[in-house]
């Protein structure tokens, strides 16, 4: 398996979508800083599951699972930063990113330390077509999130597109993902 810098799940099941667009926007500032950057479209990825609650991740100290879900986890353990960008929908993440996230709880050993390496960051993006205030909670969530998983959050990029236009490459988002870029 490669080594990555960083990982970028996208959850939008839309390519071209705002969260999808704002992702590549911070993926280009991170190739261009040198960095190798790894995109993963969940839309796309085959079998993806949630926490089985096993609790076979306390014992062998990572995910036991085998499934969609585990290379991204591996990725994960072995890159320096990861970006969430996901839509919302209902006021939450895209259910295929919260399958990885749940996963997340693999990063927690027994006694839920972390147990990745130390160092690693994290960043979020979240569009939404309306309920702003909504996103900026959920973007604060899933930063607490990793958070607790042992990741330094960097900040996130939150933007609304109430007439779903998908206009989300303005130059002052450009910007935003730049400076969220130069913190992976």
């Amino acid at each position: 398996m490669a080594k990555y810098d960083v990982i970028v799940l996208c959850a939008s099941p839309l390519i071209s979508g705002n969260s999808a667009k704002i992702a590549a926007e911070i993926v280009k500032n991170c190739e261009t800083a040198g960095k190798k950057v790894h995109t993963i479209f969940l839309n796309k990825t085959e079998n993806l599951r949630g926490c089985q609650s096993c609790y076979g991740c306390k014992k062998a100290g990572h995910c036991v699972v085998k499934d969609g879900t585990a290379p991204i986890l591996d990725e994960i353990r072995e890159a320096e930063a990861i970006v969430l960008a996901t839509p919302t929908y209902f006021g939450e993440a895209a259910a295929q990113l919260r399958l990885v996230t749940d996963r997340f709880f693999s990063f927690l050993s027994g006694d839920f330390k972390c147990n990745l390496a130390p160092g690693k960051k994290a960043a979020v993006v979240v569009s939404c077509g309306s309920g702003y205030d909504g996103a900026v909670a959920l973007g604060d969530k899933l930063l607490k999130q990793c958070g607790m998983c042992g990741f330094t959050p960097v900040g996130k990029i939150v933007v609304a597109d109430k007439e779903m236009k998908q206009q989300t490459d303005t130059p002052e988002v450009q910007a935003e993902a730049k400076k969220l870029a130069a913190q992976l």
